[in-house]
């Protein structure tokens, strides 16, 4: 194998396991739905350096889901950590970028 090919897997897997890291300090709270998780896991994911973008969708019934985006490009969704397709919230739009930021204009 080749050195690049080995640095992929290696941050692919650090990922992961940070994401599921995070999954699980944040599951073990009383409040586990998709707002709370979100705010949770970007506090956490931003500590280690990740930039972490929070992004809301609706669906056409009016439901209403919160995710989050690792650097604008991988849609994570925040109450199972699995990749997310975002495809059927037609009504999506971000949230915020820094939730600090965000408190300070509410």
């Amino acid at each position: 194998m080749n050195d690049k090919r080995i640095l992929k897997i290696l941050y692919t897997t650090m990922i992961i396991m940070i994401l599921w890291l995070a999954y699980i300090l944040t599951a073990n709270v009383e409040t586990n739905n998709c707002t709370h998780m979100s705010k949770r896991l970007e506090g956490i994911m931003e500590t280690i350096g990740i930039p972490v973008t929070i992004e809301v969708g609706a669906r056409y019934d009016g439901s209403r889901h919160m995710w989050i985006s690792l650097w604008n490009k991988i849609d994570i969704d925040s109450v199972c950590l699995l990749p997310f397709l975002n495809s059927e919230y037609n009504l999506k739009h971000k949230e915020y970028e820094s939730y600090d930021e965000y408190e300070k204009t509410r």
